[in-house]
């Protein structure tokens, strides 16, 4: 056979490609190297109580990689998302068992994909006894059914105690008051933002000793049937073997759902399994929670991640729900927002399968599933491996792109201390590279540590009119 007519397959760049091409031969690469993230569990995986199981979690995250694609979106999904969630979902199940619980309950809308990772895990574990089910609520949907009767201890007790730094037209819109509402009872407020005790007792008395009171009271009653009922319906009002799994991160929906439990379902409090949670989350008197990473705390950074791409879900946020008389059942109300990331949302799904698959059969401990996670969660927040973040362009927030690519412009207002993107760290990656990124951060720091940012700011807006 002449060398034109066959095709060389190799994993070896130079000798099975270049040297192959180079005598004619039609030769295809076959790329099976290790990622910056993989290769740092890999490695990292010698100084481990588990080093064999943690260098074989390495092998599986490249394994599951490659079979799906190796694009950009395979590798986060791989490097990040499943590294992360499926651990935790493991780590659930395995207490759950403990702990007799018979039923999980998954939050809508952060827990979409750890619900498919734990039916995926029961499937290929044989886990049979442990029911899950997906709630759709909301602190939006729960907020006002919450405050029935209550007064201005419980509204700041869900604020974990302060509303200071809070706008006043986003709390007066938590609890559905609007403008008008305020104008026609001839209330006002000359402030933006609360900045003091005394613009906090202000606002409370507003809201809760007023005739607005009263006003928001009959909405809050309105919604609190159809609550119950969708509650109640889903049978998660009552029961103690029921715990819920949710990502995390201060309480406040764990405090809604298990006063409403014990006010209406004459139930004790559930059980809340969170990924990572705040320093100063709602106590245990509103239930006892679990915290599965207990080892970092969770920035702006792994927030926007975790909520805005690890948590992908094609369903919209809930605010409320409604009797349908037809299907004799409640069902949720969404939010007015459609869904543009289901490519990306099938990708991060078949990633993680692939290595539930792997995973299960194998079996591995609870410690080298935490030190997998621990380490690419670390890796993520550090940014310190070059990484393709451009998929994370599609990705919109409700005030701002998840990452972008940056102007001039931005590139300076980003210098002076200010941030344009949720994640800007990553935006500088895309746009000019880790390496003078790198050397950006390092100059940001000065300008910070020197205090020239005003003038700095004053230059940016009068050069860029922004």
């Amino acid at each position: 056979m002449k060398p034109h007519k066959w095709i060389h397959y190799g994993d070896n760049r130079s000798s099975d490609y270049k040297i192959a091409s180079s005598k004619g031969i039609k030769s295809k690469w076959i790329e099976h190297t290790y990622t910056p993230v993989e290769l740092d569990v890999y490695r990292e995986s010698e100084y481990s109580l588990m080093p064999y199981e943690l260098a074989t979690l390495a092998g599986i995250s490249r394994a599951a990689r490659i079979k799906n694609g190796n694009s950009p979106k395979t590798t986060l999904a791989a490097d990040y998302l499943a590294s992360a969630y499926i651990p935790y979902v493991i780590h659930v199940l395995r207490d759950a068992a403990k702990r007799k619980i018979t039923k999980l309950v998954f939050l809508s809308r952060d827990a979409y994909i750890l619900k498919i990772i734990c039916d995926d895990v029961i499937r290929n574990g044989n886990t049979k006894n442990i029911e899950t089910s997906f709630l759709f609520v909301s602190r939006k949907s729960l907020l006002l059914p919450f405050l029935v009767g209550e007064g201005a201890e419980t509204f700041l007790r869900y604020h974990r105690g302060s509303l200071l730094g809070e706008s006043w037209k986003d709390l007066i819109d938590e609890l559905e008051v609007s403008l008008e509402d305020l104008k026609s009872n001839r209330e006002s407020f000359n402030f933006t933002t609360i900045r003091s005790k005394q613009q906090e007792e202000f606002f409370l008395r507003v809201l809760f000793k007023t005739p607005l009171y009263s006003i928001w009271q009959t909405k809050a009653k309105l919604k609190l049937d159809n609550t119950i009922g969708y509650l109640r319906q889903e049978h998660v009002l009552t029961g103690d073997g029921v715990a819920f799994v949710d990502v995390g991160w201060v309480g406040t929906t764990r405090m809604m759902i298990n006063c409403l439990r014990r006010k209406f379902g004459n139930s004790s409090a559930a059980l809340f399994y969170y990924f990572n949670i705040f320093y100063n989350p709602i106590d245990p008197t509103y239930g006892e929670y679990d915290c599965y990473n207990k080892s970092l705390y969770p920035d702006s950074t792994i927030i926007n991640i975790v909520e805005d791409y690890f948590s992908l879900c094609p369903y919209p946020s809930t605010i409320g729900y409604l009797y349908n008389d037809m299907q004799n059942k409640y069902s949720p109300i969404y939010e007015n927002k459609k869904f543009g990331n289901k490519d990306f949302l099938d990708v991060n799904i078949l990633v993680c399968k692939s290595m539930v698959s792997m995973i299960c059969e194998i079996g591995f401990s609870s410690y080298a599933l935490y030190e997998w996670m621990n380490r690419s969660i670390k890796s993520l927040q550090s940014f310190r491996h070059k990484v393709d973040y451009s998929p994370l362009l599609e990705i919109h927030m409700k005030n701002q792109p998840l990452v972008k690519r940056l102007s001039f412009a931005e590139l300076f207002k980003i210098l002076v201390g200010r941030e344009v993107s949720a994640i800007y760290v990553a935006s500088l990656d895309i746009t000019i590279g880790i390496y003078l990124r790198k050397r950006l951060m390092k100059i940001r720091r000065i300008i910070i540590k020197s205090g020239i940012t005003n003038i700095l700011r004053e230059i940016n807006w009068k050069l860029f009119k922004k």
